[in-house]
This record gives C-alpha cells, structure tokens and sequence, in this order.
C-alpha cells in the first residue's frame, strides 16, 4: 500500500449480499500484542483503528457480542510479472543454449534477461457471516511499490486510503 501510486480494489461479494444484514460486527482476531516487530504492531493498529472508524462512519457498529458478521484482514506484498507472456516456454528453451556452430561440442549457457516484476501491497478484508461461518464480502486493495523504493515500509495514509476505499464499496447499496 506505500508507493507513488493510486489504490486499486478488487472486491468478491457472496452472491446475494447485502451489507444491511451485516450492520453489527466484532474483530475475527485480536490486536497483535506479542512482536518483537514494532512496525508490525504499528500497522495492526492503525488498519484497525482505521476499519472502525470507515466501518462506524458507514453505518456499522462494533460490538463485543452478538455480532453479525467477524470481519478480519490480511496484509502483505505480491510480485507480478509486469509484461505478462512476452516469452513464451519455447522462446526460453531456443535461447537457453547458443551453440557455436564451428564446434558441435562447444556449448555456451545463454544469459537469458528475466522479465521485469512490479511489488505491490496488498490489504485484504474479509466479512464472515456468524450465522453460516463463511465469507460473505471480501475485498482487496492494492498499491504497486514504487521501483525506486522496493521494500518500501507500509504508511499510515496508504493503510487510511485503501480502507476507506475497501469499506465503502463493502457498504454500497446492491444495484
């Protein structure tokens, strides 16, 4: 979710879902106590922090009991092949061996270049009915890496723009 980048979502609702149903829910997990990964406690807190308050702003309440849906997330980064089938098997396999035609047995391994990846972040929230214990909303939120910058460190604004953009459209009226 760090990077120059705008915010990308995807969003996978169970058929016939609708967020009405779901307007009371509690925390799947707990918040991360144990780490010795001071970034990693950083970032759970503030996507929690900043589901409750896109979910509260939404028309969702946060309940300790009772509640409707579990809703939990995921966070973590991808690589992805930015020129998706631009060598083929064969193209690979032709250009593996350069045989010097002089000598049948003088053989060179070929430096074939790879193909150039993009990192980017990922957030993932996920809505679990209680009643039935499966998904019935889940989206997903993505923000390539900046090249530049490869390992880049999760920001606060990304995490509060990703969510924003994940809980409004989990809220959306059906069309």
């Amino acid at each position: 979710l760090c990077g120059c980048n705008s915010v990308t979502t995807d969003i996978q609702p169970a058929a016939g879902f609708n967020a009405d149903a779901y307007r009371t829910y509690s925390w799947a997990s707990p918040p991360l106590r144990d780490s010795k990964d001071a970034n990693l406690l950083k970032i759970d807190a503030e996507v929690r922090a900043a589901v409750d308050r896109e979910m509260q702003q939404h028309g969702f309440q946060r309940v300790e009991t009772g509640a409707a849906a579990l809703i939990d997330y995921r966070i973590g980064s991808q690589m992805n092949v930015s020129q998706p089938g631009i060598n083929s098997p064969r193209d690979e396999a032709d250009k593996m061996w350069d045989l010097n035609r002089n000598s049948a047995t003088d053989v060179a391994v070929y430096n074939h270049p790879t193909l150039p990846y993009v990192e980017s972040s990922e957030l993932w929230l996920t809505l679990k009915s209680t009643q039935t214990d499966a998904v019935v909303w889940q989206g997903k939120a993505s923000k390539i890496i900046d090249n530049a910058n490869p390992g880049e460190r999760v920001e606060k604004d990304d995490i509060d723009k990703a969510v924003a953009k994940l809980i409004a459209q989990l809220a959306a009226k059906p069309k």
